[in-house]
């Protein structure tokens, strides 16, 4: 497991990475902070919890994702990703905030497998 912010910490963190994968047994865990992860190879599962905030710029991979915090897809995913596409093929579970605005309204599509 590996885990962006803490659940200890007073204070909110923040960070970012280019580029971040989970294997199939692999977890990432998103709390109590702000955090950029520009490309996600997600074939594990991933969790952002209420007080987290992830933006990123392409994901890809068959893992679970359960958001209870905020999920930005930025505008600019072709560029990393080499397609139009943040595609999310595992299951996904919405009780946050899922913000796709500014990538739809530049001809990004959103597309998940199941929900």
């Amino acid at each position: 497991m590996f885990s962006l912010g803490s659940q200890y910490a007073n204070t909110p963190r923040k960070g970012w990475a280019d580029k971040f994968e989970t294997t199939s047994q692999g977890k990432l865990e998103v709390r109590n902070g702000e955090f950029a992860l520009w490309s996600i190879a997600n074939n594990g599962s991933t969790e952002i919890f209420v007080d987290a905030y992830l933006h990123s710029r392409g994901i890809s991979g068959v893992g679970s994702w359960k958001n209870d915090g905020t999920l930005y897809l930025e505008d600019n995913a072709a560029s990393v990703t080499g397609q139009n596409t943040f595609c999310i093929a595992g299951n996904f579970i919405n009780s946050g905030v899922l913000d796709a605005s500014d990538a739809v309204k530049n001809g990004v599509t959103v597309a998940s497998g199941q929900r």
